[in-house]
């Protein structure tokens, strides 16, 4: 009988090996660990270092202080809100709104690099991405449908069983967490 159990684990392993996509394999830089190292999705909700997508204005000010709450017009906000400029461990965020006064929620956030992670290629950042967040659905690009995931220099990926949900990588600037609709 041991033996039987035996072989079975040797297939079951080999089966599993066999399995593991190649970004699991490849040492991992160790900044692109650091900066995906906050980022969590838990019932879901999209989270980065204590900031979530659907958060109330209200709730910003207590993670990040009262900061002046400036429209910031460094990318497109296509859900009719507004974006803001924020600091958080001394990472710039550009935070966006949407919703009437005094009830905005945020609807996403980009996240700038910060020093050595700036250089980092999308090769480099998937495989340290999809460890911090293993349902990923890679979506292609509409202006390269052809590209595979490990091509893109600039991958998007939409949140299993949420599909509106995405996270877009843009090297040498930052990433986007949030909603879909919002992304510029």
């Amino acid at each position: 009988m041991w033996r039987a159990f035996r072989a079975y684990g040797v297939w079951a392993l080999a089966a599993l090996l066999q399995a593991t996509p190649a970004w699991a394999t490849v040492p991992l830089p160790a900044e692109a660990v650091k900066v995906f190292a906050p980022l969590s999705l838990e019932k879901h909700i999209l989270r980065w270092d204590g900031l979530f997508i659907g958060m109330s204005l209200r709730q910003l000010d207590q993670v990040v202080g009262t900061q002046v709450a400036t429209p910031y017009p460094q990318h497109a906000n296509l859900c009719q809100g507004f974006t803001v400029r924020r600091v958080l461990h001394g990472v710039a965020l550009d935070i966006d709104l949407i919703g009437p006064p005094s009830e905005e929620t945020v609807a996403g956030i980009f996240i700038h690099w910060q020093g050595a992670t700036a250089a980092l290629t999308a090769r480099e950042l998937v495989p340290a991405l999809r460890r911090a967040i293993a349902d990923l659905v890679y979506r292609p690009s509409l202006h390269a449908p052809e590209l595979a995931e490990q091509d893109n220099p600039m991958p998007l990926f939409q949140l299993k069983d949420m599909a509106g949900m995405v996270i877009f990588l843009k090297p040498g600037e930052g990433f986007y967490l949030g909603m879909a609709a919002c992304l510029g």
